[in-house]
């Protein structure tokens, strides 16, 4: 998708991020309570976009949005409440937060969607995997993970500025940090 920025946020855990074409793949590993933010961004208006839960006999539709209505499309009741849009004051972001994570929401989580150019058809954008690392007592966004020697931390921050050309159009800023707590240094044995 030539002129998007996509980025995926991982509030908690630990995960990695590949990049192959378009479609972002991140692997994300969570405790029982966890709450797990994807962030989705585009330079483009997106139009309309589905989450949907697949590896299931049928994939799972968790959360639905067109225009400026957003609907929840999953049967299960557990899911009811627990998937949220997060940004809802622009039409170019298709974030979703995962609230209270249980082990049964281990799988594999796609974003796909739409931008408002005419006769545009739905893209997947975005492939999460959600692996439960068991146990868990953590009550949402105060978790706090420790660092050793040797454990590697990426905190990127990505700033672009569009300036207009014309007299009297304002200048647009935006920003956008985010951190991602990579795999733990390996384990060292004795030979």
């Amino acid at each position: 998708m030539h002129g998007s920025l996509l980025m995926a946020t991982i509030w908690l855990g630990y995960g990695y991020m590949e990049s192959t074409d378009a479609v972002w793949k991140t692997v994300i590993t969570f405790k029982a309570g966890d709450s797990v933010t994807f962030l989705c961004l585009s330079n483009d208006t997106m139009e309309s976009c589905e989450w949907r839960k697949s590896g299931m006999e049928q994939d799972e539709c968790l959360l639905r949005w067109r225009g400026k209505h957003t609907w929840e499309c999953s049967p299960d009741p557990s899911i009811h409440g627990r998937v949220v849009r997060t940004d809802l004051t622009t039409d170019r972001s298709a974030s979703i937060v995962l609230k209270t994570t249980e082990a049964r929401d281990a799988g594999r989580y796609e974003c796909e969607a739409a931008s408002g150019a005419v006769g545009s058809r739905p893209v997947l954008l975005c492939v999460f995997e959600l692996k439960f690392e068991g146990g868990g007592n953590n009550t949402g966004h105060d978790h706090v993970t420790t660092l050793s020697d040797g454990n590697v931390v990426v905190i990127i921050c990505l700033v672009y500025i569009l300036l207009a050309v014309s007299i009297g159009k304002s200048y647009i800023f935006h920003s956008f940090c985010f951190f991602l707590f990579l795999m733990p240094n390996p384990v060292q044995t004795e030979d």
